[in-house]
């Protein structure tokens, strides 16, 4: 009964909210026509600004033709507070048995009322018989009486977490496709909106994820999706070959240098004494060498 009442005031909320939205957008946009203010939009917004920035790097998304001109590609959005906040006991205990895979769903940061989305993950989850961590600081979307298996959490920085994990369920924002990039783990991505599914799209093409959309996402879909990629043998190598140009590279060229050693969190780099490095076969291509290297030697070979 509590179930069905929080899902009837979310329907109501989302009712109100959106009635109200859409009379106030039209009495603004009224008035900023008086004082010749044109209508903004996201669409032209990005047209319009002086710089547009991307928060991925050129070899995850490679710059096309009919892109804006005056976008600077930076890197990913990989700081999380992961420095000022540790994983609580519960999470610890709850991680640290692995007789069964652990599943983390997500629906984003921004997102409030999407409980049918953990609504359905958890009937999947029960059928695969599996440990789930539901991942929303709504903590409104959660339903009351979760099983044994399955815990909450309002908030934790991904990369304290998402490297002991199995899987990673999504809505491909690229704050959450980086971060398990980073974390070599596998990825069932359910776009939403935006940019998520050109991220879905890309991570796809590396290998490392599958996409599910929103109409699909049931629990014979989910129950199929996981099973295919938890049964994969190597889940955690992405679709591409990194290599070091030796021309190229200081520490081939007797200056020495390790900026490519210290990001790498699989230990995939070897050096000869202090110089000539090599990727040994525990690279799992995730790329993040290839942004600390200051003479660009660090490729991806597709």
């Amino acid at each position: 009964m509590k179930s069905n009442n929080r899902d009837l005031y979310n329907i109501v909320k989302w009712w109100i909210l959106s009635y109200f939205r859409k009379k106030i957008s039209i009495i603004v946009n009224f008035n900023r026509q008086w004082i010749f203010c044109p209508d903004r939009i996201f669409k032209s917004w990005i047209h319009e600004s002086n710089l547009v920035i991307g928060l991925f790097p050129s070899w995850f998304a490679k710059p096309q033709s009919d892109w804006v001109s005056n976008i600077n590609l930076i890197d990913f959005p990989l700081d999380d507070n992961s420095k000022y906040i540790s994983l609580s006991q519960e999470v610890l205990d709850f991680i640290k048995s692995k007789d069964t895979p652990i599943v983390v769903f997500s629906v984003g940061t921004a997102t409030a009322n999407d409980s049918e989305f953990f609504k359905t993950s958890i009937e999947a989850c029960k059928k695969l018989d599996i440990r789930a961590i539901l991942l929303t600081h709504f903590k409104e979307q959660i339903p009351a009486n979760l099983p044994k298996n399955i815990i909450h959490i309002e908030y934790v920085p991904f990369s304290l977490f998402l490297p002991k994990v199995d899987l990673f369920v999504h809505h491909g924002g690229i704050g959450s496709t980086s971060q398990a990039l980073k974390a070599g783990v596998p990825q069932l991505i359910r776009p939403v909106a935006y940019d998520q599914f050109d991220n879905s799209s890309l991570a796809v093409n590396l290998g490392v994820a599958k996409e599910i959309l929103i109409k699909n996402y049931n629990v014979k879909n989910i129950v199929s999706s996981i099973n295919e990629i938890l049964s994969v043998e190597d889940k955690k190598r992405i679709d591409v070959k990194i290599e070091i140009d030796v021309l190229s590279c200081l520490s081939w060229n007797k200056t020495m240098c390790f900026s490519c050693k210290d990001p790498c969190l699989d230990d995939a780099i070897d050096f000869l004494a202090m110089f000539r490095p090599s990727i040994n076969d525990s690279c799992t291509s995730c790329g993040f060498c290839i942004k600390s290297c200051p003479t660009n030697a660090i490729k991806i070979i597709r």
